[in-house]
């Protein structure tokens, strides 16, 4: 049973983790579905466009039946704020695991059939869903990359500031114990 799971453009609102089962991941060029990818059991589908606000670029559809959970954006949302340090390293993981195994790939076929169709005589034109923004993932992998910045100083600054702390700490226990062996002293001379 053959049923679709996103088509190019739709909005993804939760996370799919399939347990079994097998998936196709295509595009359509001039009105023809085109699936050159078929990925299966402990995958992810949603998980980059959650994660980025992306919408759907490819479609998806089964080809056997398929299992697993999902997991609704909202929610999804709401771990990523109460754990940012993990989701920081996760986002990284996903945006590198969707430009190498999905994005790259289907891109280089879908390039090569719209090629194909503008080379051949008998179309005039070809309708497919291109990428406009040359530099959307590279601006995606530097906003990551500043993150990490971003919290690796922050991180810098906690544990200088813990560091701060722990002298001062360490000073004001000084001042205190010189402060009781002054008053022990002046008691013992009465």
């Amino acid at each position: 049973p053959r049923e679709i799971i996103y088509v190019e453009l739709d909005e993804v609102n939760e996370i799919l983790f399939i347990e079994s089962g097998e998936y196709d991941i295509g595009y359509e060029v001039n009105k023809t579905e085109k699936f050159k990818l078929r990925l299966g059991s402990y995958s992810v589908i949603g998980a980059f466009n959650i994660c980025f606000n992306k919408r759907q670029i490819f479609i998806h559809r089964t080809h056997t039946e398929c299992k697993g959970y999902s997991i609704r954006k909202q929610q999804w949302k709401r771990i990523m704020d109460d754990f940012p340090e993990f989701f920081s390293i996760l986002k990284r993981k996903v945006l590198y695991e969707y430009i190498t195994k999905i994005r790259k790939p289907i891109m280089q076929y879908k390039e090569k059939d719209i090629i194909h169709y503008d080379q051949r005589a008998d179309f005039q034109q070809v309708l497919a869903l291109r990428n406009y923004d040359e530099n959307e993932l590279s601006n995606l992998i530097s906003d990551e990359l500043d993150q990490k910045g971003d919290v690796n100083n922050e991180m810098k600054r906690i544990e200088k500031l813990e560091k701060q702390i722990d002298r001062f700490s360490r000073h004001i226990i000084k001042e205190i114990e010189m402060f009781e062996n002054t008053l022990e002293a002046i008691a013992l001379a009465d």
